[in-house]
Formats: C-alpha cells, sequence, structure tokens
C-alpha cells in the first residue's frame, strides 16, 4: 500500500499541473482508506500493478492524451473494486 501510495503521489508531483498535486495533497489521506478497503479484493494488486505499469509506459513512450486514457482507465477500474469491496457479503 506504502508503494501504491508512493506511485501516485509521485505522478502528482512531477506532472506541473498545479491542480492535480493540490488535488492530490487533499485527497492522499483517504487514498489509505482506500486501500486498505480493496486490498483484499481478489485479483486487485495484479489489476494495480497492470495499470501503473500502463500509465508509466504511456508517460515515457506515448505522451499525454495516452497517459490520461491511461490514468482515466485504472481510476475506473479501482472505483469498481471499491464499489465491489463495499458490498455486503
Amino acid at each position: 500500500m506504502a508503494l501504491d501510495f508512493q506511485f501516485h503521489n509521485r505522478i502528482a508531483q512531477v506532472s506541473n499541473i498545479g491542480l492535480l498535486r493540490r488535488l492530490y495533497e487533499q485527497i492522499g489521506p483517504h487514498h489509505a482508506i482506500y486501500s486498505e478497503k480493496v486490498i483484499s479484493t481478489p485479483g486487485r494488486i495484479e489489476r494495480a500493478c497492470q495499470g501503473h505499469e500502463r500509465i508509466l509506459n504511456a508517460i515515457v513512450q506515448s505522451g499525454a492524451e495516452a497517459a490520461r486514457t491511461s490514468a482515466s482507465d485504472h481510476l475506473r477500474s479501482a472505483e469498481g473494486d471499491l464499489v465491489a469491496a463495499s458490498q455486503p457479503d
């Protein structure tokens, strides 16, 4: 979970987008709460790592639009896992 936070934080810090940096400063503490809720969702760690890899590759190889698309896909995946983890058994 700490590496996940560090990844997201670093992306925000190097983005050169002041709004993104400020938003992550605000939501960063909530990221730990989210992570604790979804970490046990089957396949979540693998999906998160794949999403991170796609984002990083897009930043390095493809540029801003591909990075936005990869980040958006990653957020939708995380949202789905959070919804699933919030459902009663």
